[in-house]
This record gives C-alpha cells, sequence and structure tokens, in this order.
C-alpha cells in the first residue's frame, strides 16, 4: 500500500514539473511555473522515512 502511494505521488511529481516547464516556456508567469517544477521535484524525490 505505501509503495502504491510512492508511485503516485511520483506521477504526480512528473506531471507538476511537465506543467511547470509548459508554463515557463510560453506564458509569463515564471515564478508560479518554477514553483510548481520544485514542487514537482520535491514530490518526485521525497521519501516517507519515519
Amino acid at each position: 500500500m505505501n509503495q502504491l502511494i510512492h508511485f503516485i505521488l511520483k506521477i504526480f511529481g512528473l506531471i507538476l514539473i511537465f506543467v511547470g516547464v509548459f508554463m515557463l516556456s510560453t506564458t509569463s508567469s515564471f515564478w508560479a511555473g518554477l514553483i510548481i517544477v520544485l514542487f514537482g521535484v520535491f514530490l518526485m524525490w521525497f521519501k516517507n522515512e519515519r
């Protein structure tokens, strides 16, 4: 179950990175795109270490 959640977070992070890069390259909202990309990277590399 925990691995499934981890996988979903990685997919969601990838989608966020693509959306953020798309925003960076097309619109003038540079900071919004940058924040989305950083959040996507955070989701990709987030490990539940407890």
